[in-house]
């Protein structure tokens, strides 16, 4: 059925107000493609399926809607993503590419699988399209997110965080929120010249700046900062892992 525009499942409407029944050509049909019933006011409990032949035959005064879609030989041949697309996306939403068995046996995890599990993560990816669209999406949320959704950092270590946005590049002081788990806050100042600047690949292949600043000296445990109504969460750790203190201890004893 010849059509224009950006209507992606043409349709042909058919009414036959005499009471003779009245056969329906589908004429104009696109390659690889096939007539589905939508509706018929006839036969109203009727599921919508395929059409055997290019005819239909309309009840008298009934009306009937009929809709263009696929063949399953043109879904079947129809370009699906490509390897290295998916791969990227695995890859930026933590998918590991092998996975081994008991034996020691390396296995590559197949594209179904990444796949399904890419689309239980709310990351669709069942076509190019989708795919760049779900690459996109975590680079909004990682690289291009002015705060970190979440981050962990030792005690005794660098207390650096990452920025990104907007604030990468802010060009005035900022002002940070941070809450600790006793539900007192403090208040850090971050000069215009504080931090070191440089750039990093977003999960898309972009460009992003991003700027690496020191946070004064933390507690361990959980803690809330943020600028404005932008939160993040930051967990500062110990600088030995509990176990090793609560071993010690019953060493000890």
């Amino acid at each position: 059925m010849p059509h224009s525009g950006p209507r992606a499942r043409p349709r042909r409407r058919a009414a036959q107000r005499g009471r003779r029944r009245r056969r329906l050509r589908g004429s104009g049909l696109s390659k690889n493609h096939v007539w589905a019933l939508a509706i018929d006011s006839a036969q109203p409990d009727r599921a919508s399926d395929i059409l055997d032949a290019d005819r239909y035959d309309l009840a008298g005064r009934s009306a009937a809607i009929l809709v263009e879609q696929p063949s399953c030989e043109a879904r079947r041949q129809a370009p699906g993503i490509a390897d290295h697309i998916l791969d990227a996306l695995a890859t930026a939403a933590g998918i590991a590419p092998h996975w081994f068995d008991v034996n020691g046996n390396r296995h590559k995890v197949p594209a179904d699988t990444k796949r399904a599990l890419l689309t239980a993560l709310g990351l669709p990816a069942s076509s190019a399209g989708e795919a760049r669209a779900s690459l996109a999406s975590l680079a909004r949320e990682r690289e291009l997110r002015s705060l970190p959704v979440a981050t962990t950092l030792r005690q005794a270590g660098a207390m650096t965080i990452r920025l990104g946005g907007h604030l990468a590049g802010f060009a005035r002081r900022i002002g940070l929120t941070i809450t600790l788990e006793d539900g007192s806050t403090r208040r850090v100042e971050i000069a215009a010249d504080d931090g070191q600047r440089s750039e990093a690949v977003a999960a898309d292949r972009r460009r992003a700046a991003v700027r690496d600043v020191t946070l004064p000296a933390l507690p361990f445990g959980g803690i809330a900062f943020g600028r404005r109504k932008r939160q993040s969460a930051l967990h500062i750790s110990p600088l030995f892992p509990m176990w090793r203190f609560c071993r010690k201890r019953c060493v000890d004893t």
